[in-house]
């Protein structure tokens, strides 16, 4: 049976809802390089562990998230987070809201075997009354399919904490490593949903900044559901 149009659209509608209800109530998201396909909508959720290496019994930063994608146009993509800070004691303080897109810059085909590079630029606002700051990222990222399946990748985040919308100062930024793989539990094809988990380790120099102090390491896992981008 064919795809209606109507259900297509029916179905990013759904996604961008359920993404719409979860942005207020809880994104360290791990997805690749590759952008959606226009028009295609995807959601996951995730959690993120980060563990001072240099502090032995230091209490984790650990957080909970959900994001929700959609397709612009062809490389082009964008979405929203919201971080849920489970961390001990911490009562949720640093839930940070996410806005970014991402532009792919190579193997637009997404060929397998080939290199696929993505910058992008992501902002993000902590917003407890006690810890108000402003988060702009500057991600590099870089994927290579090996199979219809399994998609490693490598990633570069540079990032300044200001307590303005745009840093005042390029000085003492974040900085993290990532090195992860997302795999498919279906074939890809364009007109069925598809499952995939992910999975990420890394390190990071500081959480609020800085070259001394708490270098850390970081494990991530995910889930996401990507939509049908054809209507066949």
């Amino acid at each position: 049976m064919k795809r209606t149009k109507e259900l297509y659209w029916r179905d990013i509608v759904v996604i961008v809802c359920i993404g719409g209800f979860f942005f207020g109530c809880i994104a360290s998201s791990v997805r690749t390089a590759k952008t959606l396909h226009a028009g295609q909508a995807s959601i996951g959720a995730s959690y993120l562990r980060a563990e001072d290496a240099e502090r032995s019994g230091q209490t984790p930063v650990q957080l909970l998230s959900i994001d929700g994608r959609i397709g612009i146009t062809k490389g082009l993509d964008g979405g929203i987070m919201h971080t849920w800070d489970l961390t001990q004691d911490n009562e949720n303080k640093f839930a940070t809201i996410w806005g970014d897109v991402k532009w792919q810059l190579t193997n637009l085909d997404n060929s397998i075997g080939k290199p696929i590079l993505s910058l992008g630029l992501m902002k993000g606002y902590v917003y407890d009354e006690s810890a108000k700051f402003h988060i702009t990222t500057l991600p590099i990222m870089l994927s290579v399919r090996v199979s219809d399946y399994v998609t490693p990748t490598l990633t570069y985040r540079h990032e300044l904490i200001s307590e303005d919308f745009i840093p005042q100062s390029l000085e003492d930024p974040r900085s993290s490593w990532l090195m992860g793989v997302e795999i498919a539990l279906t074939k890809p094809d364009e007109t069925n949903w598809m499952p995939k988990v992910g999975f990420a380790i890394g390190t990071f120099n500081s959480l609020m900044g800085g070259s001394s102090g708490d270098r850390g390491l970081v494990f991530n896992v995910g889930l996401t559901v990507d939509s049908p981008w054809s209507l066949k």
